[in-house]
């Protein structure tokens, strides 16, 4: 991200903002899961009082959501991030302290309006300060995923020794710290010209985004909707719990917190446009396995595949929508917000009855042709949101292709195979090789070997797929990547 001779410190004004993003978006991930546990169990709460509440914690979401791109448009973005963060950290505070259902709604219609004037404010700023090759929104989405990840340890530790008043109170003072952090940064700010604040620039009407628009709503839909349909076939096939469930769907996690801070490389290489098609188009591939009812080990191994293609689509996409958005990048902004929330909803909505009426084959091979069908609209909405062709520039100024690295890539993983052959012969001769087990060898060793071994087979597999991956689409070089010269990406 842009950075002036200001920022050259040893905490620089836009790591400040990353670290905020994982300090807030913690909590407000951690609080979704949480609420119908708490109002249930602590509140006393039907399960339609429960719907209830969760529903005007969104709809106070996406209420307010465009009135947030109008104040940050015509305000300090910073500044209107950090009043989120305390709204936020303000209800956290209620719902620890204050108990009854009816305080429950209030507190819940709080905490939908600060996570609009945050994540508007925090997410507008990027775009404005954010190289145009989607770093700075990879980068994000890097942080928001680290923070959730600690969050929900740290919600499973402390709600199982302290109660829920800990875990609130724990999320509150996680979000006062990103609210001083982002103080600061108003501070450091204040009265200097923002380098990369694009208020002044020409700006293109709106009318060319909403099928752009319509096309992330899709996706966040159908993304959200597969990883319900993974819990809800490990809860009710496969008879798992919270926390068997979790030990399925970290890897897949940790594949969204990583996968995000190289997305650059992708974008620089392919174009945006072209990113997000094969992303979503890999989704699908993926997303369509699980109509084949595997195993869970399998049904890991899909999530990371598709939290990967999903962690390269959404800097694209955000980036794509921030740029030459002009003095209007917060309206741009709180506009994707809407979508992607609206998405959500719908999305969870409907692979859940679907689920329970048609089972997960149905439900799987609905949701891989409509993440097909959506890769296939995405060239057209693309040409309408950027209104100019923009191809990856060529000739002289076109990146230089790390093959060197490829191939280091490649030798690895021949040595990680023959270690693989081996260990899981050794697997094997113990009885706790899950691969033998699935051509009839019997499974009588020790259950942590099995599991390990397992663990090691998904390993395994990200690993050829990261070989595979460099081998088609080498990386750039260094020296072109630091070169001053970028190439248009926009695809």
């Amino acid at each position: 991200m842009m950075t002036d001779s200001a920022d050259r410190q040893r905490f620089p004004r836009s790591e400040r903002v990353l670290y905020s993003a994982a300090f807030a978006g913690g909590p407000m991930e951690v609080l979704e899961f949480i609420l119908p546990l708490y109002s249930g169990a602590i509140l006393g709460a039907s399960p339609a009082e429960i719907g209830a509440l969760v529903a005007v914690c969104a709809v106070a979401a996406l209420v307010t959501r465009p009135l947030c791109g109008i104040l940050v448009d015509r305000a300090n973005k910073i500044a209107v991030a950090a009043a989120g963060a305390l709204l936020h950290a303000g209800s956290l505070i209620g719902f620890a302290w204050v108990g009854g259902l009816a305080p429950a709604f209030a507190m819940a219609a709080l905490s939908g309006i600060g996570g609009s004037f945050f994540w508007v404010g925090v997410r507008s700023w990027v775009g404005a300060e954010s190289d145009p090759d989607g770093r700075g929104f990879g980068r994000l989405l890097s942080f928001e995923g680290t923070g959730a990840l600690i969050a929900y340890v740290l919600c499973f530790v402390a709600l199982e020794d302290l109660g829920y008043p800990a875990v609130f109170a724990l999320g509150a003072a996680s979000g006062v710290v990103a609210a001083v952090l982002l103080g600061f940064t108003v501070r450091a700010a204040a009265g200097k010209s923002l380098p990369g604040d694009r208020s002044g620039e020409d700006r293109p009407g709106t009318k060319g985004l909403l099928p752009f628009l319509v096309v992330c709503g899709v996706t966040a839909a159908l993304e959200a909707g597969m990883s319900l349909l993974l819990i809800l076939h490990l809860q009710t096939e496969h008879q798992y719990g919270p926390y068997e469930i979790a030990s399925v769907l970290a890897p897949g996690f940790i594949a969204f917190i990583v996968v995000p801070n190289f997305a650059h490389h992708v974008l620089a290489r392919l174009g945006k446009r072209t990113a997000v098609v094969l992303a979503l188009l890999a989704s699908a591939l993926v997303t369509g396995a699980l109509a084949t009812e595997p195993e869970p080990w399998v049904l890991g191994l899909v999530w990371i595949l598709a939290a990967a293609a999903l962690g390269i689509a959404l800097p694209a996409e955000q980036s794509a929508v921030a740029d030459r958005a002009g003095g209007r990048i917060g309206q741009r902004i709180s506009y994707y917000e809407t979508a992607q929330l609206a998405g959500v909803a719908a999305g969870t909505a409907g692979v859940g009855a679907l689920y329970q009426s048609a089972g997960i084959a149905i439900t799987a091979a609905a949701a891989a042709v409509g993440l097909a069908l959506t890769a296939a609209v995405v060239p057209r909405a693309w040409r309408a949101l950027t209104t100019e062709a923009a191809s990856p520039a060529r000739g002289a100024d076109a990146p230089v292709l790390d093959r060197e690295h490829s191939r280091r890539r490649r030798r690895d993983w021949y040595w990680h195979s023959g270690v693989f052959v081996a260990g899981h012969g050794v697997l094997w001769l113990l009885g706790a090789s899950s691969l033998a087990a699935e051509l009839g060898a019997p499974l009588d060793g020790p259950e942590w070997l099995t599991t390990a071994g397992r663990i090691w087979v998904i390993v395994y597999l990200v690993d050829a797929a990261g070989a595979l991956f460099f081998t088609l689409f080498p990386r750039t070089a260094k020296n072109s990547e630091n070169s001053e010269t970028a190439p248009d990406n926009s695809g």
